[in-house]
């Protein structure tokens, strides 16, 4: 405590008082270094003016740089907590020769393994050897008209997740070639504050996002309506996914689809992705409410997208959706390429939804690549009965992937569940079954216990169906071409019964007309 109060040349003299104090004094030393000449200094010899503003006039450089000079360097860099360097306000700007200096032996200075904290106000191609994955806050200072910052991005900006902000949404509107606007989830990424991006409220200008055609952002649905709905909106994009910190409701999932749907008659890809609350979902119980949950009417506007064929949504409760309104949805989509509906709700009481919900889908959608439902497979035995090895199943044409999500199953049906499944499955097909959560991407920690286990025996079982499926639709394939052989011997045989009867029908109307002569060869031919 005492030598946080003490200034840098008293800790400067305790550091060298004895071992005990020098380590304290010299974290008190380190921890926050305010210009990056004193600590690059330690690792070799600088040379150049000392009393420089511009950075090329400085000519600041280390007059020469070898490996054993980093046994010296670590000694202090793995001290420091917060480093910043503002080149207007230094007395020793560095040269851009130090820093390819520094690449050459280390492409990435994480031996500063403590920093937290990066402040930058020169050349950002600079600060990336700085960079790593202990690095929390980050804080870069553009002045007005600098030069090179669209060349950052060019034609796609990729952003950590909740770090679009209005500011920002308003300055890359004016990139005239920026086509892409994207975030990621990786942790290596980082993540900024959802308070950053409450409200989204940028102002467009005339010809904002002239080139924009692929948006992805982190922002809630009213903003987000409200964004697209404003004049000089990015209509023409064709690719957009929309991820909001809040837990929406049907209400504010209408709203946006009803804007998107007035306003992007060019979109192809949509993603609505509502936060999921899995930290206080109680285990599967009795009740059921349904007033929360999207219902067909929720989506039907969406068939008003000439072009859409790819959809995404999640939402804490499962969709609202019946056997009909699959039928109906299929029927209206035939051009559906991607449909994952929610398929991993943390509310997991109940789906109204049985496997049979797939058979439209393979009926009605033949260019259908990736579906995903969350679905009851528990009854699956009572379905297969019901269908018996007799009626033909539509198969799917062109199905890559089948997304099961946290879709309900139990010991007892998992065989009767991939023998449904095979049904559907061509022999040759390269269908792969999923299940699982990506909850704890999107989210604090802190899963519901009870959520946790209920989640790991149903991925389980699933698990199991999908070790049973390569067999099962081994065997479902040569059914088919027995089936097709016996089939075709059939249709032989009545072609050939009917043409011994022809033949006897002509043979015996000749011996009919043969009898009036009283011949009694033709009687005995026409017996």
């Amino acid at each position: 405590m005492i030598f946080q109060f003490l200034d840098d040349a008293s800790n400067a003299s305790n550091a060298h008082m004895c071992k005990q104090w020098s380590d304290f004094a010299l974290d008190m030393l380190w921890r926050e270094v305010k210009d990056l000449y004193h600590l690059l200094s330690i690792l070799a010899p600088l040379e150049g003016a000392t009393n420089c503003l511009h950075v090329l006039t400085c000519r600041m450089g280390f007059s020469k740089l070898e490996s054993s000079d980093w046994r010296n360097f670590e000694r202090y860099c793995w001290r420091v907590r917060r480093l910043a360097y503002y080149t207007p306000g230094t007395s020793h700007a560095l040269q851009q020769s130090m820093y390819d200096d520094i690449a050459h032996f280390q492409t990435s200075l994480d031996r500063l393994s403590s920093l937290h904290t990066l402040e930058w106000n020169t050349s950002l191609s600079s600060c990336v050897m700085f960079m790593h994955k202990n690095v929390k806050t980050f804080a870069v200072t553009l002045s007005p008209g600098a030069l090179g910052i669209e060349p950052l991005f060019d034609d796609k900006l990729t952003l950590p997740q909740f770090c679009l902000t209005t500011k920002l949404a308003e300055f890359v509107s004016h990139v005239d070639n920026l086509e892409s606007i994207a975030f990621q989830y990786f942790e290596e990424q980082g993540r900024g504050n959802p308070s950053d991006v409450v409200p989204f409220k940028p102002i467009l200008a005339q010809e904002s996002f002239p080139s924009l055609w692929d948006l992805s952002i982190t922002v809630s649905f009213d903003d987000a309506a409200r964004f697209l709905d404003q004049s000089f909106a990015p209509t023409n994009i064709t690719t957009l996914y929309l991820d909001s910190s809040r837990l929406e409701t049907p209400a504010d999932f209408l709203h946006l689809i009803t804007t998107i749907t007035s306003n992007c008659q060019l979109l192809k890809t949509l993603a609505l992705v509502s936060y999921i609350d899995a930290s206080s979902t109680p285990a599967p119980a009795t009740t059921d409410d349904t007033s929360q949950r999207i219902t067909l009417d929720t989506l039907r506007p969406l068939l008003k997208c000439p072009n859409l064929t790819s959809l995404e949504i999640v939402h804490h409760h499962p969709l609202g959706l019946q056997h009909a309104d699959i039928e109906e949805l299929a029927r209206a989509w035939p051009a559906a390429e991607s449909l994952l509906l929610n398929t991993e709700p943390a509310d997991l009481i109940h789906s109204p939804l049985t496997l049979r919900a797939l058979l439209p889908f393979a009926q009605h959608c033949p260019n259908l690549r990736a579906l995903g439902l969350f679905l009851d497979a528990t009854a699956t035995a009572d379905l297969e009965l019901e269908l018996g090895p007799e009626v033909q199943t539509p198969q799917f044409k062109a199905l890559r992937r089948l997304a099961m999500g946290v879709s309900l199953l139990d010991d007892a049906s998992t065989g009767a569940a991939a023998l449904f499944l095979s049904r559907l499955c061509p022999e040759r097909s390269n269908l792969k079954l999923d299940s699982g959560i990506t909850w704890d991407e999107m989210q604090e920690p802190g899963l519901a216990q009870g959520l946790v286990e209920t989640v790991q025996g149903r991925c389980e079982r699933w698990e199991r169906v999908v070790e049973m499926m390569p067999l099962l639709v081994r065997l479902r394939g040569e059914e088919r071409r027995r089936a097709r052989a016996l089939q075709m011997e059939v249709e032989d045989l009545r072609w050939r019964n009917e043409v011994l009867v022809e033949m006897a029908k002509a043979k015996a109307g000749r011996g009919g007309g043969g009898s009036g002569s009283g011949g009694a060869g033709d009687g005995c031919v026409a017996a």
